[in-house]
């Protein structure tokens, strides 16, 4: 799976991990719709599990607060 994984998304792959028997992909920001339908089309996945977002802010500067 890694294998069919890594030649349909290469470069939008963040990080591809097995964690307890579950693969987990992290994919750019722009990548994760044609991902998510790769994983329904070629992989046969019919359940997306999760999709998150962080909005880092830069941190204060000292005497900026």
């Amino acid at each position: 799976m890694g294998t069919l994984i890594d030649a349909a998304l290469g470069d939008a792959i963040v990080e591809r991990v097995v964690n307890r028997g579950d693969v987990v992909v992290r994919v750019r920001p722009d990548a994760w719709r044609r991902a998510a339908e790769f994983a329904r089309s070629e992989l046969d996945c019919d359940f997306l599990s999760f999709v998150s977002a962080i909005d880092w802010k830069p941190a204060a500067r000292e005497g900026d607060e």
